[in-house]
């Protein structure tokens, strides 16, 4: 907690709780990216094979779905400033979780489709908050090595992929859904553990 002060600057070392902050960002976008391997390659499947969507239609929602998220950046903007960057990846998760619990019940398709295609937009939007977090926690001389362990962590949903896989063969799409949400959930859980370590010790 030793701090070194420089004319009118106060500099703060790293200290552990720093070192604590990053390691469980970089644990909960391990989580996370786990939950998200267990659906979204069946997202396809679950709205073809359920619901008989076709192709071109799934193409078009391809094509919205970053256009969305790009223009989702305005107002991801907005709400960092309002309530942070915390607080606003919670809020953010929290209505895909929403829509991930909508998915699990069998809906028309009129209201199964906008979910599925705000759902998606949502959650791409969470990456940038989660990398610049994550950024923010790690030295400037080490910031590479944490960037590429970030960019690794992309790989882990494909082993999660072959689970989602055996869970909607045994037990449907919905189900699986509705453990992504629990999975989301705790990383719910995990960022307001770092919102609670930012705000009570990095630094003092």
């Amino acid at each position: 907690k030793t701090k070194t002060k420089t004319n009118t600057q106060t500099i703060i070392p790293e200290n552990k709780y720093i070192i604590i902050t990053r390691w469980t960002v970089l644990l909960t976008q391990i989580v996370g990216m786990l939950g998200a391997g267990l659906t979204v390659k069946f997202f396809p499947l679950f709205l073809m094979n359920d619901y008989n969507v076709d192709p071109q239609d799934l193409n078009i929602a391809y094509t919205l779905i970053p256009l969305g998220s790009s223009l989702s950046a305005f107002f991801i903007t907005h709400l960092c400033n309002k309530i942070g960057r915390i607080g606003t990846i919670v809020l953010v998760t929290t209505i895909v979780i929403f829509g991930l619990i909508l998915l699990s019940f069998k809906l028309p398709i009129e209201i199964v489709f906008p979910v599925f295609v705000f759902r998606s937009i949502f959650a791409n939007s969470l990456d940038p908050l989660e990398k610049s977090l994550l950024m923010e926690f790690s030295p400037k001389e080490s910031r590479g090595k944490w960037g590429a362990a970030d960019s690794l962590i992309s790989s882990f949903w494909t082993g999660s992929a072959s689970l989602g896989g055996y869970i909607i063969e045994s037990h449907g799409y919905q189900f699986c859904f509705l453990i992504t949400a629990v999975i989301y959930q705790i990383t719910n859980f995990l960022y307001l553990l770092v919102g609670w370590i930012i705000k009570n010790r990095v630094g003092k």
